[in-house]
């Protein structure tokens, strides 16, 4: 995919689509530092690609995994203003993307925004089989607040009765 990429007898549409293999590769491989600086090859030869916001996503990933929180709540932040932008937010992995900033929050200790974010995914869309995960950094943020115990298991009752949450860790 490299050569490709970086051939000059590949076609736009075959150098765009391997930087976006290269960014999966890196995620798969945990390559962090490729994976952000593929998506920056890919967004700056590519602005308008088509898997611009889904390599967004990734770079998040890439952000969080090596504790750049600031960085990957702004490119979260950007995402999730695109919720009304159903191209977007109909794509599966959009609905990680909220669980994932509620990571990101609970990680600066942030824990309103814990809360907002899960109020926020809760009303975008409260029967996605992935809103337990949500809920779940809810009542982590609640354990970590000395005042909020009853909260915090009521958060994680509503895991343990939820659809998608039972019998998960």
């Amino acid at each position: 995919f490299r050569e490709l990429e970086a051939s000059s007898k590949s076609d736009r549409i075959v150098q765009e689509e391997s930087l976006f293999q290269l960014i999966g590769i890196g995620i798969e491989q945990k390559d962090w530092k490729a994976v952000s600086t593929t998506h920056d090859q890919l967004t700056s030869r590519f602005p308008k690609s088509r898997h611009r916001f889904e390599a967004a996503f990734f770079l998040s990933d890439a952000q969080l995994n090596q504790n750049k929180l600031v960085q990957a709540e702004a490119t979260l932040i950007a995402l999730q203003q695109k919720q009304d932008d159903e191209t977007v937010a109909r794509e599966s992995w959009y609905p990680h993307m909220w669980v994932r900033l509620a990571e990101v929050f609970f990680r600066r200790q942030n824990y309103t925004q814990v809360k907002a974010t899960v109020e926020a995914f809760r009303r975008w869309d409260p029967e996605s089989p992935f809103f337990y995960r949500a809920e779940a950094i809810l009542g982590r943020s609640y354990k970590n607040q000395a005042d909020k115990f009853d909260e915090a298991r009521t958060a994680f009752e509503r895991v343990i009765n939820s659809k998608h949450g039972r019998r998960t860790e």
